[in-house]
């Protein structure tokens, strides 16, 4: 299955502020989810990555790591949550440790958003168990919105605790066309502006793996070969 890839532009009170990126690929019963924001002008440069394993029908999360990246102050999250044991497992920037009991289907904030876009055309309001605290998704309007990639009718949803926006498109395949997210100094616009997609990650033994395309041996050029002329 290919790989679907979301560009986003990130805005603060009107201004360009970076950029923002979603992959996500599905693997049997697994959704891999990777985002990467890039942030520039007023709020600093930095570089925040996050990586998923989602499971495509229960949407419980398997996996969440986010690393942050900015100037002389690097930081890292990385959760696992081990069905095996019974326990969610946390590390902080590779020291900090701690374990709480898997007492429900937690999901993280990637598969929080995956689970949105695939509920989101059906359910108006749900809860979605987090750690820390429960997030309510609530259906507040549907509007007409405007994108560099044409008008899109859209569904309003409101994520609280956080008064954070996600519009879902009603069109399939239902992608998330804006976000808003509360920040120091502004809001910030996150709206859909590109649509790609690349080639799974080849998992067979000997293949190479991290979203490269497919490249397929040419034939020899028979460019230069001379012909041998039959004997008389």
């Amino acid at each position: 299955m290919a790989v679907e890839v979301l560009g986003f532009t990130v805005s603060q009170r009107g201004s360009a502020a970076g950029t923002h990126t979603l992959r996500t690929e599905t693997r049997g019963s697994i959704v891999h989810l990777e985002a990467r924001l890039q942030l520039g002008g007023q709020l600093g440069r930095g570089t925040v990555t996050q990586t998923s394993r989602t499971h495509a029908q229960g949407h419980h999360s398997l996996s969440f790591r986010e690393d942050q990246q900015k100037r002389g102050d690097n930081r890292s999250y990385d959760v696992k949550f081990d069905r095996n044991t019974g326990l969610v497992k946390v590390v902080r920037s590779g020291s900090d440790a701690a374990e709480i009991p898997l007492s429900r289907p937690f999901r993280d904030p990637l598969g929080m958003l995956h689970e949105i876009r695939l509920k989101g055309t059906e359910a108006d309001d749900w809860i979605i168990p987090m750690l820390g605290k429960d997030v309510h998704v609530s259906l507040r309007t549907e509007t007409e919105l405007e994108t560099p990639l044409g008008p899109v009718h859209a569904r309003v949803f409101r994520l609280f605790p956080g008064d954070a926006f996600v519009f879902l498109a009603m069109e399939e395949p239902h992608r998330i066309v804006r976000m808003v997210q509360p920040a120091t100094g502004g809001a910030l616009d996150i709206l859909l502006s590109q649509v790609d997609s690349e080639a799974p990650a080849r998992r067979a033994a000997g293949g190479r793996s991290g979203g490269r395309r497919d490249q397929r041996r040419r034939p020899r050029s028979r460019r230069g070969r001379r012909r041998r002329r039959p004997k008389e």
